[in-house]
């Protein structure tokens, strides 16, 4: 059930006319997906690559990009968890990520949107893992 919601937010939020996506929804679902460490996973990754690339023509620098964010979470979740305790951090490294993927300007508007968004976002998914 929250893959298939979060997947239609993704797409919903890419579809939309912004000039820069916060990636608001899909990093924090790809850390979802890297705390499950399932075959599910992989087949969502594809999914969620295919998603973003609607609006570009670039799959594979997607699917690399995913694929090297889904490491980098998997190898944090081995040693951190996936907890509220943790969510700070979380945010830290998706922002960083994603504001270096798309080129993002750094300035405080978008660092606060994309903060304040990763701390709910993050919340909801663990939340929803512990029930």
């Amino acid at each position: 059930m929250i893959d298939g919601i979060s997947l239609l937010l993704v797409f919903i939020i890419n579809s939309l006319p912004l000039k820069v996506s916060y990636g608001i929804i899909t990093m924090p679902y790809i850390g979802y997906l890297a705390y499950l460490r399932s075959t599910k996973s992989a087949l969502m990754l594809f999914i969620l690559g295919l998603i973003l690339d609607l609006q570009s023509d670039n799959f594979f620098s997607i699917m690399i990009f995913l694929i090297i964010t889904y490491g980098i979470f998997y190898y944090l979740f081995i040693h951190l968890g996936y907890k509220r305790e943790n969510i700070v951090l979380m945010v830290l490294i998706q922002g960083i990520l994603w504001m270096g993927y798309t080129g993002m300007a750094i300035n405080i508007y978008n660092i606060l949107i994309m903060v304040v968004s990763g701390i709910l976002v993050n919340y909801m998914y663990v939340k929803g893992v512990k029930e």
